[in-house]
């Protein structure tokens, strides 16, 4: 079965956004450091991670796990 590495690559909050958008006090998520990786060989949800980043990635990861690839060139519209 194909395998999948998930790295943390940058962590980000903008204070402004947060201020002008959400009704209560927000911070950056605590659920992930710079650097943390994650090894999966199925589409469940790794232990410790984000349930909404992972609603966010969970189709992509499938495509992956089925053989996808989003770099292919032919894809392309051109």
């Amino acid at each position: 079965m194909a395998s999948c590495k998930i790295t943390v690559i940058k962590k980000t909050f903008n204070q402004e956004i947060a201020k002008e958008y959400c009704c209560s006090a927000v911070s950056a998520c605590p659920c992930f450091e710079e650097g943390q990786q994650f090894l999966i060989s199925g589409i469940e949800k790794p232990a410790g991670f984000c349930d909404w980043a992972w609603n966010d990635i969970l189709k992509f990861i499938t495509v992956l796990m089925a053989g996808g690839n989003f770099s292919d060139d032919s894809l392309r519209a051109g």
